[in-house]
């Protein structure tokens, strides 16, 4: 009786284990979804670079200027506020 007993328990986990390596995997896929990268407002493009905008000075660190930066789409060439 204990050996059968025993021999669920395992079946029971391994099962649970595989269970939990499938949701896993799946997290993984999530993680790698483009769902937190900025798009383009104009093209909707997601290969925006990231430049200084010597305009905007956000304060003074020391002495030396911070500035703000903005986001440039390399497609389309249309600028927007990071």
């Amino acid at each position: 009786e204990i050996e059968s007993a025993i021999k669920e328990l395992r079946e029971m986990l391994s099962e649970e284990t595989a269970a939990e390596k499938e949701g896993e995997a799946a997290g993984d896929e999530d993680e790698k979804s483009d769902a937190g990268r900025i798009a383009c407002p104009k093209c909707g493009s997601l290969k925006i670079i990231k430049h200084v905008d010597k305009g905007k000075v956000l304060y003074y660190h020391q002495g030396a200027p911070i500035y703000a930066k903005k986001g440039v789409c390399s497609q389309c060439g249309a600028e927007m506020p990071l």
